[in-house]
């Protein structure tokens, strides 16, 4: 409600320390963990992707702003190289370039569907 991002242990029910805000005003739509566990991606209504550090809790960045998309289902590949999101019935694609050096990442938006 309050555009954050809370970090819970399942098996505790406790909440971690990581807190992420993504907006004061713009409701988080989606989340999910990368497939190791060690990246977060969330969409918002403040019309961005963003990628944060599951460990740190610290933003890495927008990786998607678009004056078009107002949140919606996101998700990384198996692999953790892709992250997927759908705007206007497309599903859309953005591609990990560079995962060594997060701070470094280069993203190329790729469309799946016309």
């Amino acid at each position: 409600m309050n555009g954050a991002i809370r970090l819970w242990d399942v098996g505790t029910g406790q909440m971690l320390g990581a807190l992420l805000r993504v907006s004061k005003f713009a409701p988080v739509v989606s989340v999910a963990f990368s497939p190791g566990g060690s990246l977060i991606v969330s969409s918002s209504q403040d019309q961005s992707i963003r990628l944060w550090d599951a460990d740190s809790g610290q933003s890495l960045g927008v990786v998607l702003r678009d004056d078009y998309y107002y949140g919606g289902p996101v998700a990384f590949s198996p692999d953790g190289s892709y992250i997927v999101y759908c705007i206007d019935d497309t599903v859309q694609i953005l591609a990990m370039l560079a995962q060594v050096i997060p701070a470094a990442m280069i993203w190329s938006p790729q469309i799946l569907i016309p």
